[in-house]
């Protein structure tokens, strides 16, 4: 069984009980993301070992807590340091 990385994560995600909620724009990604595929013992216990709490998106930089995780103050310095390279960085 040859699967996509996001079939991958469609599967994993609904094997561990999650709502997987998949997007594209691709026809061909839009199809392959409804494929019903069930991952191996192997594979799920290789993902599950996959090192956890590492985020990639993190509201604070903008100003925003909307996880409790900073607190205002800590988010507020977080933004304020920021600031100068979301302008640059993260400009459409």
């Amino acid at each position: 069984m040859a699967l996509d990385p996001g079939q991958v994560m469609v599967a994993w995600g609904v094997q561990t009980g999650h709502v997987v909620l998949p997007k594209s724009v691709t026809e061909s990604r839009i199809k392959s993301n409804f494929k019903d595929e069930t991952l191996p013992e192997w594979a799920m216990n290789e993902l599950n070992a996959l090192e956890r709490h590492k985020r990639f998106n993190f509201p604070a930089r903008w100003g925003f807590d909307i996880f409790d995780e900073a607190g205002t103050a800590e988010t507020r310095k977080i933004a304020e340091e920021a600031g100068e390279e979301n302008k640059t960085k993260f400009v459409v």
